[in-house]
């Protein structure tokens, strides 16, 4: 059986479509389009991973700028102590979020409820949760981690 080329149909539709094909080049032409096919697709793979970088960028400029017009109402660091109970779940990017090492809750000046932040060991935001109040946050992070009142640090 004959390997078919990554051209060998786009050379079949120009046929069948009546397209002339270069002739005289031989098997040095067929090498020739492959090299060109062959970086544009690493072109292309290179435009899609920056635009996705850039996007990335953007997203994490336009949260910050967000989160410049807030305060922080309530923050505790979760020790060996608070260890999820199970009884909630969150999930991001169809995966199971890791469990916190931080928490905070803020309150963004034109917004009357107050989110309840998860953030890993490094400082990123994990996921978060809306509460109509501060004392429905704490209650939500009693319900997950056993956190009593006394535990929260508030301004």
């Amino acid at each position: 059986m004959r390997r078919q080329s990554i051209l060998s149909p786009a050379i079949e539709r120009c046929r069948r479509e009546g397209m002339s094909l270069p002739t005289g080049y031989g098997k040095s032409g067929l090498a020739l389009m492959k090299s060109v096919v062959s970086d544009f697709t690493d072109t292309l793979k290179l435009t899609i991973a920056l635009a996705a970088e850039s996007s990335r960028i953007r997203e994490r400029t336009s949260l910050e700028t967000e989160m410049a017009d807030h305060r922080v109402c309530c923050r505790m660091k979760l020790g060996d102590s608070h260890r999820p109970t199970g009884k909630t779940r969150h999930y991001r990017g169809g995966e199971e979020c890791p469990p916190p090492a931080e928490l905070r809750i803020i309150q963004f000046s034109d917004d009357p409820g107050f989110y309840l932040l998860y953030y890993d060991a490094t400082g990123e935001e994990i996921t978060d949760t809306y509460h109509e109040s501060i004392d429905e946050a704490k209650a939500q992070a009693a319900f997950e981690f056993e956190v009593t009142p006394e535990e929260w640090e508030c301004s």
